[in-house]
């Protein structure tokens, strides 16, 4: 049975997606509450946040080309930079472009001063670097699961390939030591050979119905140790003692 996966490495890109920008807006709801803005005004900057939204899944697009496990941390940093740094321009000019439509071309305009624009550049640059960095490192993340998983699952595969050669080996020389045992009591105790080949029957039928099972309950795992020992007690008798302790 294969673990089930941690809960965020469960979660899609649009979890994550909508989960974050909607954590956005609200602290963005929280910031224009202290500033005491009328309800249109609220709203007009509310349109903000799904502009934002759509850029990045544009941005993801982008992404997506990358072959970010080729290339170093440090040139990864620099593609990401770069793109962020656009992506804050086109939002910008997105925000400006909206006031200056939705409030008057006298709110919007001063924004366009450069000066201004730069520091405004400066505050959302930060969103975007986030937004990338979130989004490379729940891909790294979930590449280093995937090989953790992967090394789990082939030292499992490694593990039952071990045991099964093991049975095959160990097989053979149990069923020949408990057939020639039943020789021996089928002259002696036919009673004793009887409830041998009893117990060799049902030992048999367990490693055969379950021979392929990774997981198998303990009482039936116990049914089936008791058979061999029981099977193992009756070839050396009082030689062998057993206790059981659950």
């Amino acid at each position: 049975m294969k673990p089930h996966p941690p809960i965020f490495r469960s979660l899609s890109f649009w979890h994550y997606q909508i989960a974050g920008w909607s954590l956005f807006w609200l602290a963005d709801f929280v910031l224009m509450s202290l500033r005491e803005v009328t309800a249109y005004d609220f709203f007009v900057e509310s349109l903000e946040i799904p502009f934002a939204f759509v850029l990045s899944l544009l941005l993801r697009e982008i992404y997506k080309r990358v072959d970010y496990k080729r290339l170093s941390i440090p040139v990864l940093f620099g593609y990401v930079m770069i793109w962020s740094a656009i992506f804050t321009i086109i939002w910008y000019g997105i925000i400006v472009s909206l006031w200056y439509v939705a409030k008057s071309p006298a709110y919007a305009l001063p924004y366009l001063n450069y000066r201004i624009a730069l520091r405004w550049i400066n505050y959302f640059i930060p969103i975007w670097l986030g937004w990338s960095s979130l989004y490379f490192g729940i891909k790294y993340w979930r590449d280093w699961e995937d090989e953790r998983q992967r090394a789990r699952e082939a030292t499992l595969l490694a593990q039952r390939a071990q045991l099964q050669m093991l049975r095959y080996q160990l097989n053979p020389h149990f069923l020949f030591n408990a057939l020639n045992s039943m020789r021996v009591l089928i002259r002696e105790d036919k009673r004793n050979a009887k409830l041998m080949v009893t117990e060799l029957s049902e030992f048999l039928r367990y490693s055969l119905v379950h021979r392929d099972h990774g997981v198998v309950p303990l009482r039936e795992e116990l049914e089936a140790v008791r058979h061999y020992l029981s099977i193992e007690k009756r070839r050396f008798e009082d030689k062998l003692l057993v206790e059981f302790q659950v």
